[in-house]
């Protein structure tokens, strides 16, 4: 995230997509399709995927407003 330094927020990150996306195909490689059923509708629904999608709304938000700026200083 160096080269914007000034984003304040939370850079979006794939890692704990990618741990809630194991367990889910361990608990589908052991056979245990309802538990991975319920993992689907409460952890990745509700836990795992909300917070990462905030954080790449506020990224492309942050990216928007630096683009009004940028516009804003060329026009003078």
């Amino acid at each position: 995230g160096e080269a914007y330094p000034d984003f304040a927020g939370a850079w979006p990150s794939v890692e704990p997509l990618s741990a809630e996306l194991q367990t889910f195909e361990a608990l589908l490689s052991d056979g245990r399709y309802a538990d991975a059923n319920e993992w689907h509708e409460i952890t990745w629904k509700h836990d795992a995927l909300p917070p990462f999608i905030d954080r790449l709304k506020a990224l492309r938000e942050w990216f928007e407003e630096q683009e009004r700026r940028d516009s804003g200083e060329s026009d003078r």
